[in-house]
């Protein structure tokens, strides 16, 4: 039996196509918006139909068209490449099978419908084309077109939804003539958005600052979730929870509310403030009220006095490596990543890098993304970056992204045949970093490093993202799942190496998301469900703050859990360069989001000086390495290990032994 839903959108479609006279908005559509994922165990993907009554804006003549397409506005035009293991294509020529769509035009017959012909690639553009096939037959301005897509009326089961949580547009464009390009002739609020995604919760993920002073204000950001939390498993937002959720803590913070109500306006975020007073380490625990198993645990919150010219003020939490339809291979809108990532992820900051050039023909354009650095940013909430992802067939991928992109008028975008050294000088001087990114990955050649150990515009390295880690050949989270996609060692290219060799590189853990939702748990297939985070230590919640923080090399990448950790040698912090003329004392405090399985210091990129086993959430303790020689130079950094499987990168300390 079809469900009650169904039954009424099918009815709704087999309804004569009203006149253009009845209709009160130049597009009307019939359809849920909402459909349930099948990402939960067992549960299969979602099956929908579609009515668009569309009314012309213009005439359309011989050589013109109207377009209905899914994918994503940009500049007035949209951008629809998409993949084929994401959304279908609607398809024409079969009524009784999946995907079906069909067109009725009231007192009008002289029309194609035409797939393909430069209309539809495979596994890009996804969408068909309505064209007059008579000079003296035009389609009629305010002519309405109704698209009944999956059309149930010959057997079709229905267009098939994608089987992982996303979103898009059904959009129409039109041109008038062969000599007008087509266009979106309305705005965005006038074209339907439909989405994918979890219908029930069975879990919460709480997320709360890092760290702060007794009255400092702590943002807990309450997420409603399908799924656990691992590397094989897409866990989304549950946008239809709507419950009472109670919330309590370790040490009972005074001003933390107990009870917090989802409406369905909340889309199952919800976000709280509190004033902790106690100090330590605590971490909020979160029940739905009407069923205790469904349930989460913050990410640990330290609560400690701010110590003067202590470099580990705030921790803040980011993504450098974000992608979006503009880029040419991914999906959504520049818009739609900063906002997942200030309003649903609960991030302090992330860098749209899309591709400046090389990718299926992609729509960069630096003057119209710029501008997000300002638009996208909010004081003391969020820091919205902009850069490009700088492609080398021979020298690997860099993020360069721009301290404040919108008083920018040059980028470097000469790829595939640049070497990195070019890129480097050419970020001399400009407030521009460039962010070697999955170096482990033979397909973009052996990484061109630079020619300087330390470079000033190099702060960072990318040790982990969905495409796995480059932290050392046959690491257990090899880049695609697939060691043989990987570089063989000895090539310098993994981060132990660069460091073994003397390269001067703190860390970053990133997303290099192509859905537009950074510090999520949704992939595409051969990445991995967990994203990764960098946590940069900043003086102050600034761009100031945050820039400063990663060229000095105060940063941790983690796997995507929020895990707290620095460590001290004697009063220098991570990403310090310095001289002692005695044995390094180490303070190392790691804060967990699961019990800590192992911690390593390494020396020199792959000497493990230091190795525990905890078997805790949380460890504090001073270490002295007793084997160093003058007149040498070391680095030092520390790897976490949890116990379910999620791993911190802390950058490292230099140290020159005199």
């Amino acid at each position: 039996m079809l469900p009650a839903i169904l039954l009424g959108l099918m009815a709704g479609l087999q309804l004569p196509a009203p006149s253009p006279s009845s209709l009160d908005s130049p597009l009307v559509f019939t359809g849920d918006p909402y459909f349930p994922s099948a990402e939960a165990p067992g549960s299969s993907p979602a099956i929908a139909q579609f009515e668009i009554r569309y009314r012309l804006s213009q005439e359309v003549r011989l050589g013109g068209g109207v377009r209905i397409y899914l994918g994503y506005p940009w500049l007035g035009q949209n951008q629809n490449r998409l993949r084929q293991h994401s959304w279908n294509n609607f398809q024409l020529e079969a009524p009784s099978d999946f995907d079906y769509a069909r067109v009725s035009i009231p007192g009008y017959s002289d029309y194609e419908l035409v797939q393909g012909d430069g209309v539809t690639r495979p596994d890009t553009q996804f969408g068909f084309e309505v064209r007059p096939t008579r000079a003296d037959r035009p389609l009629t301005q305010g002519q309405e077109i109704t698209f009944l897509l999956g059309d149930p009326s010959s057997g079709c089961p229905g267009y098939r939804m994608p089987k992982h949580s996303g979103g898009i547009w059904i959009l129409v464009e039109e041109s008038a003539d062969a000599q007008q390009q087509h266009r979106l002739m309305l705005p965005l609020a006038h074209y339907p958005h439909i989405e994918v995604g979890p219908d029930s919760t069975d879990r919460f993920e709480v997320l709360v600052d890092s760290n702060g002073a007794p009255g400092d204000v702590f943002d807990v950001t309450i997420q409603a979730r399908q799924n656990e939390d691992g590397f094989d498993t897409n866990s989304a937002i549950d946008r239809t929870f709507t419950g009472s959720v109670l919330l309590t803590s370790g040490q009972l913070i005074g001003d933390l509310p107990t009870r917090v109500s989802f409406g369905s306006k909340d889309r199952g975020v919800k976000r709280v403030r509190l004033h902790p007073d106690v100090l330590g380490v605590d971490r909020i625990e979160a029940v739905l009220e009407s069923d205790p198993q469904v349930r989460g645990e913050s990410n640990p919150f330290l609560v400690r006095h701010h110590i003067a010219g202590s470099p580990y003020r705030r921790l803040l939490w980011g993504n450098l490596h974000v992608h979006s339809a503009v880029g040419g291979h991914g999906l959504g809108m520049p818009e739609q990543a900063f906002s997942y990532a200030r309003d649903d992820a609960a991030l302090d900051f992330i860098a749209l890098t899309e591709h400046c050039s090389g990718v299926n023909d992609n729509q960069f354009n630096w003057f119209a993304l710029r501008g997000f650095s300002d638009t996208e940013s909010v004081a003391d909430e969020f820091v919205a970056f902009v850069g490009y992802e700088w492609t080398s067939r021979s020298a690997g991928h860099r993020n360069v992204v721009f301290k404040n992109a919108a008083a920018e008028d040059e980028y470097f975008c000469r790829t595939y045949w640049a070497t990195g050294q070019e890129l480097l000088d050419w970020m001399v001087g400009r407030n521009v970093i460039g962010v070697p990114h999955h170096p482990a990955w033979q397909s973009s050649g052996p990484m061109d490093w630079g020619q300087a150990l330390a470079h000033a515009n190099q702060p960072l390295v990318e040790i982990y993202s969905w495409h796995g880690s480059s932290e050392y050949h046959g690491n257990p989270l090899p880049i695609h799942r697939d060691p043989a996609e990987t570089h063989p060692p000895g090539l310098g290219v993994y981060v132990q190496e660069a460091l073994r060799n003397g390269r001067k590189l703190g860390f970053s853990g990133d997303s290099d998301t192509h859905l537009v939702n950074p510090g999520s748990n949704i992939a595409l297939p051969k990445r991995y469900s967990r994203l990764g985070l960098t946590g940069v230590y900043a003086g102050e919640f600034s761009r100031d703050g945050i820039w400063a923080g990663m060229m000095n090399r105060r940063t941790l990448a983690t796997t995507g859990a929020r895990i707290l950790g620095a460590f001290l040698i004697e009063t220098q912090g991570i990403g310090a360069d310095f001289s002692l003329n005695r044995d390094p004392e180490f303070h190392i405090e790691v804060f967990g989001t699961a019990p800590i399985a192992e911690m390593t210091l390494y020396r020199n990129g792959d000497d493990p000086v230091l190795h525990l086993t905890p078997q805790q959430r949380d460890v504090a303790l001073t270490w002295t390495d007793p084997n160093t020689t003058p007149g040498q130079r070391y680095s030092y950094y520390l790897k976490v290990i949890q116990e379910d499987g999620h791993r911190a990168w802390i950058s490292p300390i230099w140290l020159d032994r005199l």
